[in-house]
């Protein structure tokens, strides 16, 4: 199969010039309260949501002084709800940050523009929308086409194209300065506002309806990086759906997650009982990324047999439900495993993640302090009482998002370090939370009813091949879905893998 076209969100977050000795620190405090509105958010590709400073310019005169801003990019393909998912993160920065002024577009430009199209002014076109679509105090801004700039010609040309002066170009700072004044309207009309806004109507709650919950059995260093960092999930399960012969040699090892009985799960922890090997966790993934799992079939590779993984008591055959939670999770533990062996050889910058936690945070201090405020400002602790068991719960979160931005210098996902060292910090840092901290809670009784309260339907799963395609298309700008003949090529592949390797680990086909 040919490589998947990439479709990029790219982000940028605009403070006036005078604010400019203040950015790294502005990095920091809005990559905390980002980190923290999107703690329980499963991006589809990784790396997730980032932020850094733009990069200096050495062309640049020394003597004039340069205009930096807050920027980043995301890998949105095959994943629409992420874009949207970060306009609304982004709009929720101006809503906190007065001065702050957002821009955010796509592989199709001005996707904002697009999604009101119906309501869009006549004078808007694809040339001159550019420089011109900001997010300020939570409105959507468009810079009137009566205001332009000179063209940016260089010095040396002694010509000039009049055809494009009629494209109405604007520099992004001349835009920024108008968006900002008190004198000039760039406000959008209420009706393109509407439409725009309409499709992040109900955020945060509505990014459930991206997400599935899952029942699953993983090792226990699994469930705790899981837990620190959900984010680690959608990588993992890449690197198990593109798994090549090296990968599923690892699997064959399970040097770093070796797995243990899944009857281990059932035995309750206490600070006086050794930790199981295996536990039973509820899993949260992404919609596209349970499907990745459930619709490969694959033989459990050595490792696993040895331990019945995949049988009952006495060797019996497991129930549909049990089986399925047992495959899901040997899949992302192999994920890890693939990954952390690939990843364990490259250089580990040092940080101080790995001796960090939310309770090591200074809440005394003016900055934490003011992070709190901005997060009561946006409604984030609800109506819950200073104190109460909700509200300390939430500010264990936020400070989870504190502790890990500060680390990083403001790096959302530390996107510098190697997924080997990440998944180590994550277990580390929820290996200092107490015991009864460390996990979410386990699932130690084999109650059906109970099962079924806290795992999401699978009803969206139950498509023919031509509805898949269909839902594959609508995931993101220039989808092309399924070829006619990916699931046989991607099942020729993988039974390549086997008979070239001689492992265990895969079989041909689509299954559960």
């Amino acid at each position: 199969m040919e490589p998947e076209a990439v479709s990029s969100c790219s982000y940028s977050i605009h403070f006036p010039p005078s604010s400019a000795s203040q950015l790294p620190s502005l990095l920091i405090e809005i990559s905390s309260f980002l980190s923290t509105l999107s703690s329980s958010y499963i991006f589809h590709n990784p790396p997730p949501f980032t932020l850094s400073l733009s990069p200096l310019s050495f062309s640049s005169s020394s003597t004039t002084p340069q205009y930096r801003f807050i920027q980043g990019t995301t890998n949105c393909t095959d994943a629409v709800d992420d874009e949207w998912f970060i306009v609304y993160l982004l709009r929720e920065v101006t809503k906190v940050w007065e001065e702050a002024v957002v821009e955010v577009m796509d592989e199709d430009g001005q996707f904002l523009l697009i999604e009101g199209a119906e309501e869009l002014p006549k004078w808007v076109t694809p040339d001159n929308a550019e420089n011109r679509v900001f997010i300020y105090h939570s409105n959507l801004h468009l810079v009137p086409i009566e205001h332009t700039s000179a063209l940016p010609f260089d010095s040396s040309s002694s010509s000039s194209d009049p055809s494009i002066e009629s494209t109405g170009f604007i520099d992004r700072a001349q835009s920024l300065d108008l968006v900002r004044s008190s004198t000039i309207e760039t406000t959008a009309p209420p009706a393109l506002q509407s439409l725009v806004w309409a499709r992040i109507d109900g955020y945060p709650g509505k990014a459930e309806e991206h997400h599935h919950k899952t029942i699953a059995y993983v090792p226990r260093d699994v469930a705790l990086a899981l837990a620190d960092t959900p984010a680690l999930a959608a990588e993992a399960i890449g690197a198990f759906y593109e798994r090549d012969p090296d990968g599923l040699r690892a699997c064959n090892k399970m040097t770093r997650f070796p797995p243990t009985s899944p009857s281990d799960a059932f035995v309750q922890q206490t600070e006086s009982t050794p930790a199981p090997g295996t536990v039973k966790v509820l899993t949260t993934l992404t919609r596209p990324l349970y499907s990745q799992l459930v619709l490969q079939k694959f033989f459990s590779p050595k490792p696993f047999e040895k331990v019945g993984w995949m049988k009952g008591g006495n060797g019996t055959k497991l129930m549909e439900e049990e089986e399925r939670r047992r495959s899901v999770g040997m899949k992302i533990t192999c994920g890890f495993e693939i990954l952390y062996t690939l990843t364990s050889p490259q250089l580990r910058v040092p940080t101080s993640t790995s001796t960090s936690s939310a309770t090591t945070v200074d809440t005394s201090s003016s900055a934490y302090k003011a992070f709190l405020a901005r997060l009561t400002k946006t409604g984030y602790f609800g109506d819950e009482i200073q104190g109460s068991k909700v509200w300390t719960e939430k500010e264990n979160v936020a400070k989870e998002g504190w502790t890990k931005s500060s680390a990083s210098s403001g790096s959302l996902n530390s996107s510098t370090l190697s997924f080997a060292q990440r998944v180590d910090e994550a277990i580390t840092r929820r290996l200092l939370l107490p015991t009864s901290l460390q996990l979410p809670t386990q699932l130690f009784l084999q109650s059906p009813p109970l099962d079924a309260s806290l795992v999401s339907s699978e009803d969206w799963l139950i498509v023919d091949e031509d509805g898949l395609e269909d839902m594959l298309r609508q995931k993101g700008p220039g989808a092309g879905g399924l070829g006619e003949s990916d699931l046989e090529e991607s099942s020729d592949e993988e039974e390549s893998d086997g008979e070239e390797g001689g492992m265990d680990g895969v079989e041909s086909g689509a299954g559960v």
